[in-house]
């Protein structure tokens, strides 16, 4: 059989279907939530409560208040809070036409978990395809991969569902070890830096795969002593470090007011905010600030757990229904 051409159209044409794959697996592997994309969520825990603030706030500060993200409205009076955990930029930059469309928190966090499901199938896929070259069996590891029970069991925390990042490094590895040159070392850096931002903990692991991968390919394919190699992994090193950097990222004033308050008051701080000193029924107005959208905005005073309360505030200021 004569081989179709390999051209623009056609590989534009590939990709919308295996994006449209993607979307549709995320969806089906997930359903019932596209469903009630803005009225479901994990509520049961305070975890998956957090995760909706956060991703939510940080698409409101995009759109709103670029210069101001990191001063989200908790732990009133300190700056830098949302450096205190997982900061989540990437989840809340892909979560911006939602709420941009829905101003819902739900469907904010929730169009990001899809986008993540449907980023780390489509990621293990371009990997298992070049490794096997089969698009069927790349198509069962994806999902294999992508749909496993360890993801599952983290759908309160949107970072740890962000693993899109770790194939397209691996395939920017391969990529750069069969051809090394410095574009596909910048790919690979920015693949890196990518996955840090999504999630520090895989940008960590991905990053010790790199490391181990390079020293593999020099070793077993003897491109230690191939110039244009160590050029193009030295660029990939420099991109990641220099992307990474602004990760996230924990300012160092925040790092600070971070440690001070673990240090002192750990319990405090991990309990409800109205058991904090000078916070109950004080932080919410001064922390919110104009313009902060309803379900957004911090309200203070305890939190509802009694039987026979259906509305239960969580710490950061988003109000659910059990």
């Amino acid at each position: 059989m004569e081989r179709r051409p390999d051209t623009i159209a056609a590989r534009a044409r590939g990709a919308a279907i295996a994006c449209g794959v993607a979307l549709v697996l995320a969806v089906v592997m997930t359903w019932p939530l596209a469903a009630g994309l803005g009225r479901l969520g994990r509520t049961t825990t305070m975890d998956g409560l957090y995760g909706i603030w956060n991703v939510a706030w940080v698409a409101h500060a995009i759109v709103t208040s670029p210069a101001t993200l990191f001063d989200a409205n908790i732990f009133y009076p300190h700056r830098g809070t949302l450096a205190y955990s997982e900061s989540n930029i990437v989840a809340g930059v892909v979560a911006i036409p939602a709420w941009l469309i829905t101003r819902n928190a739900y469907a904010a966090h929730n169009s990001a978990l899809l986008f993540a499901f449907a980023s780390t199938w489509l990621g293990t896929w371009l990997l298992a395809r070049r490794l096997s070259g089969h698009s069927g069996a790349a198509a069962v590891a994806a999902i294999l991969f992508a749909f496993c029970p360890f993801f599952y069991s983290h759908s309160a925390h949107i970072q740890l569902l962000m693993a899109g990042g770790i194939p397209l490094s691996m395939l920017a590895l391969h990529r750069l070890a069969d051809s090394p040159s410095p574009a596909r070392g910048l790919v690979l850096g920015i693949a890196l830096a990518g996955q840090a931002l999504a999630c520090a903990y895989y940008g960590i692991f991905v990053g010790l795969m790199a490391g181990y991968g390079v020293i593999f390919f020099a070793a077993r394919r003897r491109l230690w002593r191939v110039p244009a190699f160590w050029i193009a992994v030295a660029i990939g090193a420099a991109t990641a470090c220099r992307r990474a950097a602004v990760r996230a990222a924990v300012p160092p004033a925040a790092a600070r007011q971070r440690l001070r308050a673990i240090a002192g008051r750990r319990e405090q701080i991990f309990g409800d905010l109205a058991e904090l000193p000078g916070v109950a029924g004080t932080w919410a107005p001064a922390a919110a600030g104009p313009g902060t959208p309803p379900g957004l905005e911090n309200r203070g005073g305890p939190v509802s757990r009694g039987p026979g309360n259906r509305a239960r505030r969580h710490r950061c200021g988003i109000e659910l229904e059990r």
